[in-house]
């Protein structure tokens, strides 16, 4: 006989599954209209405070602590790390670190902020909380590299963003986990990003894109 626990394991697994394909439909088809959006972020929303019924502090909203100084040595530590990592892709594919690009496309960077909340709160709030039911006590480093994995496959096919938000997602996951922040690693996601956007050739990042915008 299914139990009640068994019963939500299927059912966080099924609501994953279902706001995945949602996700790599909107990805696949290219469409950035605000109804699209919306329309996933309704789905999120519905499975996650009416149908789980989830706290503001389990999905990070009212952490313990806004900031905290061990934030910045974190932040520091992630910076340098995947400005390494796209440094040395480029040095080794023989291209050199792009100039900072002074001029950019306000409603692109509007877009991208929008983005960046988005996938930290589908990664970190969604994701993470289900993936916990799915294992239960005891799987916290299975949730962790689950979450990496499930965020590199939504960066597919550019195989940069694979490796680094696979690193990134198990790294986010990790904070996450520990300390139920949201706003940090929303703020972490978008300087990181920017860093890449701005320091890494483009030969390598693709210009950020996935799905099929990344053969353009």
């Amino acid at each position: 006989m299914t139990t009640p626990k068994n019963q939500l394991r299927v059912t966080s697994a099924l609501s994953m599954i279902v706001v995945g394909i949602l996700l790599m439909v909107m990805i696949y088809s290219g469409e950035r209209d605000v109804g699209s959006w919306l329309t996933l972020v309704v789905v999120v929303v519905f499975f996650q405070f009416f149908k789980f019924k989830d706290k503001l502090e389990d999905s990070g909203f009212k952490p313990r602590k806004i900031f905290h100084k061990k934030f910045l040595l974190h932040l520091i530590v992630a910076l340098v790390v995947f400005s390494t990592l796209g440094i040395s892709f480029g040095l080794y594919l023989g291209e050199s670190v792009q100039k900072f690009k002074i001029s950019f496309d306000f409603w692109e960077l509007i877009f991208y902020f929008a983005v960046v909340i988005l996938q930290q709160y589908l990664l970190s709030c969604f994701y993470i909380n289900r993936l916990e039911v799915v294992w239960g006590n005891g799987g916290k480093w299975n949730v962790i590299l689950a979450t990496g994995f499930i965020f590199a496959f939504f960066h597919n096919p550019n195989w940069f963003l694979m490796v680094v938000t696979f690193v990134g997602g198990i790294a986010c996951a990790w904070h996450f986990l520990k300390y139920r922040n949201i706003y940090f690693l929303i703020v972490s996601h978008l300087i990181i990003g920017i860093f890449l956007n701005y320091f890494t050739p483009d030969v390598i990042t693709h210009g950020m894109r996935v799905g099929p915008a990344y053969f353009k």
